[in-house]
């Protein structure tokens, strides 16, 4: 048997379309999709706010570091 791969935004696609659908709730589709209910929300949010783009994988990287150096500190060479 092969294992099945499928990606972020696949996985928020179709539920959002099963949440536009109306026929499960928001504790339905997070154990269906093994996700936390917090999770639901922030997918229903982001495809509210940008549509179906919004269910792009992003990336987890910190948007600053927090021991950098600020960048007027530096001295250019």
């Amino acid at each position: 048997m092969s294992w099945k791969e499928t990606c972020v935004m696949s996985e928020g696609v179709k539920l959002m379309t099963e949440h536009l659908e109306g026929d499960y709730g928001i504790t339905e589709l997070s154990q269906a999709y093994g996700v936390s209910r917090k999770t639901v929300y922030k997918w229903i949010g982001r495809y509210e706010k940008e549509g179906w783009l919004g269910l792009e994988d992003r990336s987890r990287a910190p948007h600053r570091h927090a021991n950098a150096v600020e960048r007027r500190l530096r001295r250019s060479f």
